[in-house]
């Protein structure tokens, strides 16, 4: 309950329950649960089978999880070769989205620093704990809509098959980017039909490539710098002079969000946060090592590639036309409950206030909430009672003598 940033975990009757609108999929109690009860989730590959035609959206996160003599390219090409007909370039999407993050922000005359919208988690967070933010949360899409977007107009420009005739599957580093219709908007929902785990692929895909010969080499276009995307820092890679910072990790996250929300950062003009400790390559759905992952995407940085040049005014062009940016924008959480009038609202306010002045405010979690702010908000609710607190009832101060052998409330030495 504690470890929850939003404090969306109750215990009620000796078994923990969630309050799905507060959650934010950022996994951390699957983490700390001792017994191992939380097992995040995405669709497994054989449901895939239901889609005719299946293009793989990889996120960068995935080439830094193999031994680092299979290269992108390899890892790019495999993916067509175990169930998917067709690989979409996250690279190239990766650094269109890096020019459009800048052009934003050179045109955009609001409050700074923006914050980038590519952690599902940071977004939901920012939408529950700090809405006053909301507005500086950049509207650009993630370089998975993208990739799948540029997928769209080169088959349009080609006439090999209309636009329509595939399903995107996202290959995600964790479950907090699997889509949700009813918050990425409309356009995100048709862009992605469904999405499914690094370490479920991970398998097949390690299997089919120890298995071809080494002198053998794929014939596809090599990937481009976009790749760094998978480790804190990519996103911000075409900002130059403009002044940025970069954050990782939920704690630093909200420490930053805090600064954002006090002020303290007007200076800067972009802060890229993500959820997981050290970015994608750290998330719940990958497999390697962290540090191994990290420096083999470093190495993957410094390849000596000879890649054509950013078409700019193509960009540019693309931008103007909203290319780059979100159909919908993410709005406030609503408060528990939905909506209320005004005297509802001060009738449970109050209600509130004098459940705290009773509290004892030692936040010891018997009571089943994580704190006692979260209990008397619960009581304001009509969700619990003041005698769910063990110092205002007598049954249950004895009940917590008898399970942990105290007599008359002293522990034994």
């Amino acid at each position: 309950m504690q470890v929850c940033p939003t404090q969306a975990i109750r215990i009620r009757q000796g078994k923990a329950f969630l309050l799905a609108e507060h959650c934010v999929d950022c996994g951390r109690c699957e983490k700390v649960c001792p017994h191992h009860a939380i097992v995040p989730h995405s669709a497994a590959f054989a449901d895939l089978e239901k889609f005719k035609y299946l293009v793989a959206v990889p996120s960068a996160a995935l080439f830094g999880q193999f031994p680092r003599q299979y290269s992108p390219e390899e890892i790019q090409q495999a993916l067509t070769r175990i169930g998917f007909h067709e690989a979409a370039d996250i690279a190239q999407a990766c650094e269109w989205v890096s020019w459009a993050i800048r052009e934003y922000i050179q045109d955009f005359s609001g409050p700074r620093p923006l914050i980038s919208s590519f952690c599902p988690v940071v977004v939901r967070l920012i939408q529950l704990q700090y809405p006053s933010l909301i507005d500086q949360v950049i509207p650009i899409k993630g370089p998975e809509l993208v990739a799948v977007e540029i997928l769209k107009q080169a088959r349009s420009i080609s006439s090999r098959r209309p636009s329509a005739s595939f399903d995107a599957i996202y290959i995600t580093p964790c479950p907090a980017m699997v889509p949700r219709p009813a918050e990425t908007g409309e356009s995100a929902s048709r862009s992605i039909a469904g999405a499914v785990s690094i370490r479920d692929l991970y398998n097949p895909l390690l299997a089919f490539l120890s298995q071809q010969p080494d002198a053998y080499r794929w014939p596809m276009p090599t990937m481009g710098k976009g790749l760094r995307w998978a480790r804190p820092g990519g996103s911000g890679m075409a900002l130059r002079e403009h002044p940025w910072i970069c954050v990782s990790g939920l704690s630093e996250t909200m420490a930053v969000l805090e600064d954002i929300e006090s002020g303290k950062l007007r200076d800067t003009e972009y802060a890229e946060c993500w959820s997981c400790r050290g970015g994608c390559i750290n998330g719940t759905f990958t497999v390697e090592n962290y540090y191994l992952a990290y420096h083999k995407i470093v190495l993957l940085e410094q390849r000596i590639l000879n890649l054509p040049h950013l078409n700019v005014d193509q960009l540019r062009k693309y931008f103007q036309q909203g290319f780059f940016t979100l159909d919908q924008r993410p709005r406030p959480g609503l408060p528990r409950g939905g909506e209320s009038t005004l005297m509802e609202a001060l009738a449970r306010r109050r209600q509130k206030e004098q459940a705290l002045a009773a509290l004892p405010m030692i936040n010891c979690c018997i009571c089943g909430a994580p704190n006692c702010q979260c209990l008397a908000e619960d009581i304001s609710r009509g969700e619990a009672k003041l005698t769910d607190c063990v110092f205002y009832s007598h049954e249950k101060l004895e009940e917590l003598r008898r399970i942990y052998g105290l007599s008359n409330g002293i522990p034994p030495n």
